[in-house]
């Protein structure tokens, strides 16, 4: 891995995985709801674990490839229907959706960090995959797979 792409993805999952945490302890401090904190703790460890994935990742850590392919691949699927919602994502997003009733297709750019869990909301039904989470996580595993390869070699010569 080239140190600009080692640090461009460390830095959108710590830096994503902190901005999250921020806005969720911004919501507690405000007076959230009990189902709402309920919410809070799965998405707060999450987003924690992206702190922890992109430190190690800017560390050059041994296990940094396997815990940034999950962080990144948990962030591919997102669907919007009526009676659920949900998405997550850290750092940044490139979300290509298809609106499955008007058959319209949707591509939006974010940066930062949101996550999203209704019940029994009254969007449209849509369901997509987040392009850069996808290439993301691809491309961490297609080196974990080499680095994996390589050592197994390694292991094999006298």
């Amino acid at each position: 891995m080239q140190t600009w792409q080692r640090r461009l993805l460390g830095t959108l999952a710590l830096g994503g995985g902190f901005l999250g945490l921020v806005v969720i302890l911004t919501q507690i401090l405000q007076g959230a709801s009990a189902v709402s904190l309920l919410l809070y703790i799965p998405f707060s460890a999450v987003f924690a674990w992206g702190v922890w994935a992109g430190i190690a990742m800017l560390e050059s850590h041994p296990d940094a490839l396997q815990l940034n392919k999950w962080y990144w691949a948990v962030q591919i699927p997102y669907f919007l229907t009526q009676p659920l919602s949900a998405f997550f994502y850290s750092g940044g997003a490139v979300l290509f959706g298809f609106q499955i009733h008007e058959r319209k297709m949707n591509l939006q750019a974010l940066f930062g960090s949101q996550f999203q869990f209704v019940i029994n909301s009254e969007r449209v039904t849509e369901v997509g995959i987040n392009i850069f989470a996808l290439l993301a996580a691809a491309y961490l595993w297609h080196l974990q797979t080499r680095a994996e390869k390589q050592a197994r070699q390694q292991e094999v010569l006298p």
